[in-house]
């Protein structure tokens, strides 16, 4: 049994790997200077679906070394370098749900939830607790709804961290939501129960990913090519 649990801590742990570090830019550069340097990562971009009229454009990196090559990479194209707009995360890999599934599930999704949570320093280890506390409840539940947990590095106040749920549809929503067995509601220990009372509040964003906007590999492609290699 350890071994199989090791086995599948590694698995994880080498699809999360595709996507340990992210950077998020509000109306940044256009997808033919990623093209013009040779970009050597994925690169999302998407639409708000409500609020504000935004562009993002979210960059998948391997390493915050592959940021710094990028950027060296974008300087002779005069495209303008991420700076005030963006923000960079850190995968927490603990703290996401099902994470090897949501990275698998990046290059099928046709809209993205980013919920942005703000925490005060001393709130910090309550939060995280929730967090644990929240993926104990859906996977209780086996919800469908992978998600990834970063912790926002720069960019960004200190103590902020983004979930983002990469989403088939928006039809995901009209499930009912599943109510966690007794196991799950009754045996949680104090500290879980506090963590589930927190109110902790997270600003949600709705994006649809437009293939237009979006600088994808072929093998990222491979999983729906007709959606990803549209005529620009």
């Amino acid at each position: 049994m350890l071994r199989i649990a090791l086995l599948a801590g590694v698995m994880v742990g080498c699809a999360a790997a595709q996507a340990p570090v992210i950077r998020v830019m509000r109306n940044g550069p256009p997808v033919e200077a990623y093209a013009s340097a040779k970009a050597a990562v994925n690169v999302i971009g998407m639409s708000a679906v409500a609020g504000t009229s935004e562009i993002w454009l979210l960059e998948l990196h391997d390493s915050f070394a592959s940021l710094e090559d990028l950027d060296r990479a974008l300087i002779p194209t005069g495209a303008p370098i991420p700076g005030s707009s963006a923000f960079v995360g850190s995968l927490r890999l603990g703290l996401s749900y099902r994470a090897q599934e949501a990275v698998q599930n990046l290059p099928k999704m046709r809209y993205i939830d980013v919920a942005m949570y703000h925490i005060q320093p001393s709130a910090r280890a309550e939060f995280e607790t929730f967090l644990k506390t929240r993926r104990f409840a859906l996977s209780s539940v086996n919800l469908d709804r992978p998600a990834l947990v970063y912790q926002i590095v720069s960019g960004e106040p200190v103590g902020t961290f983004a979930v983002i749920t990469p989403l088939p549809s928006l039809r995901t929503f009209d499930d009912a939501k599943p109510v966690p067995p007794a196991y799950a509601q009754g045996d949680q220990s104090a500290e879980r129960k506090a963590a589930a009372s927190s109110d902790f509040i997270g600003v949600h964003s709705w994006f649809r990913i437009n293939p237009g906007l979006s600088y994808v590999s072929d093998e990222f492609a491979s999983a729906d090519a007709d959606f990803w290699r549209v005529a620009r």
